[in-house]
């Protein structure tokens, strides 16, 4: 099996500032973004041309 590239999952805890982060500063677009449920969390994908990050925010199982 040959790895051709990663990506990257990233906890979010503040989903505002994170897409301030990525969107506005960095350039990344949004993708898609996706929440299964009410008390589930919210999932989404960023990409730029150089780059393509996932990240979850809200409730998650390392909460316990």
């Amino acid at each position: 099996m040959r790895l051709e590239r990663a990506v990257r999952v990233l906890r979010i805890f503040d989903q505002a500032k994170a897409e301030e982060f990525y969107l506005d500063y960095l350039g990344f677009v949004t993708d898609w973004e996706d929440r299964f449920g009410p008390d589930f969390p919210r999932l989404a994908t960023y990409t730029t041309e150089t780059g393509h990050i996932r990240t979850i925010s809200g409730r998650s199982t390392t909460e316990g």
